[in-house]
């Protein structure tokens, strides 16, 4: 006689094993849940320029309200923090932290504010949190145009944990575009902290005419013998220049490099920062300025240096590891 097996025990451990496996899942549900709940929502776009704003061709950003007034992180992992300690003669201010690249900073899309073919007046304050050694921090505008983007400086500044300092300099839109930002950088320093502050973005008011040097005032004596004709024939009598010294070409700077100089070499604008602050995104804007000053005088123009100890963009470094590493790589193998 074949004796029957019990069937009840193998059902009920079965049924037991299920009822664990339908536990778990329910716990790691509830707590899927209770982690997206926790989470902050998908924070919004930066908010662009008000109408105002862009019909006045004027933004003011000095962080009154205690929000960051449409600034984020270019590079995505800065620290954007409004704090009193930040404010230049105000309540607030900008303290930017969580640099880890050169080009990392805060940024402000200013696209619908300006427009092409005028010219254009862009300030900020900035100052270092107390025992930062000094370091540069740059004003730069980041400029797509065709899905291109193009990094253009406007200035820089040495700035101090002692006192703010005012980075200003002129923005003339030359070129169509898609986007514009506006950023400030530290390109030598890829850990800078600093503080940031009442930044303005304006259009420069038609200029009024000069009036006549009055004394004191800086002039050019124009009544003397040319540097340029005494050595003439030696050898050409050159010196360096900034873009800014001939932004007019009738101010005293210019005044004075077409009275004594025939030879001109940029300071820094073709520098290799300058003319590639990012691998593959050119600008040659002030080197251009500077150029065509030289053309339209019968100046000889000459360049400075490619590659400069103190002014190598950051993206040369990352480049030259990468390859570095690729080669012990290549090696071991």
């Amino acid at each position: 006689m074949i004796k029957q097996k019990n069937l009840r025990q193998p059902i009920i451990l079965g049924a037991l094993v299920l009822l664990f496996i339908i536990a778990g899942i329910t716990a790691l549900l509830a707590a899927g849940r209770t982690k997206e709940s926790r989470n902050p929502p998908e924070a919004a776009s930066p908010p662009t320029i008000t109408a105002q704003e862009a019909a006045s061709s004027q933004a003011i950003r000095n962080f009154e309200d205690g929000t960051l007034q449409g600034w984020y992180g270019r590079g995505g992992d800065e620290k954007l923090t409004v704090t009193a300690e930040a404010a230049h003669e105000s309540s607030y201010g900008l303290h930017v932290a969580g640099r880890t690249a050169g080009w990392n900073g805060p940024q402000l899309d200013i696209t619908p504010l300006l427009k092409k073919g005028e010219l254009y007046t862009l300030t900020a304050w900035v100052r270092l949190p107390a025992g930062t050694p000094e370091a540069s921090v740059a004003l730069t505008v980041q400029r797509t145009t065709n899905g291109h983007e193009s990094s253009e400086f406007i200035t820089s500044g040495v700035a101090s944990d002692r006192e703010w300092i005012m980075l200003s300099g002129r923005y003339e839109l030359l070129h169509s575009f898609e986007q514009l930002k506006l950023s400030l950088t530290a390109g030598s320093n890829p850990g800078l902290e600093f503080y940031v502050d009442d930044i303005t973005v304006g259009q420069k008011p038609a200029p009024e005419p000069e009036p006549k040097p009055e004394s004191g005032s800086a002039s050019v004596q124009l009544d003397i013998p040319a540097l340029q004709d005494i050595f003439a024939g030696d050898f050409k009598l050159g010196t360096s220049l900034l873009a800014d010294e001939v932004m007019d070409p009738e101010s005293p700077d210019a005044v004075l490099l077409k009275k004594h100089f025939n030879s001109l070499t940029p300071g820094n604008e073709l520098k290799w920062d300058a003319t590639e602050p990012r691998e593959n995104s050119f600008n040659f804007t002030r080197a251009d300025r500077i150029a065509d000053f030289a053309a339209n005088n019968g100046i000889a123009f000459r360049g400075h240096t490619l590659v400069w100890h103190s002014q190598t963009p950051d993206w040369v470094f990352m480049m030259t590891q990468a390859i570095s590493s690729a080669r012990k790589c290549c090696l071991q193998g």
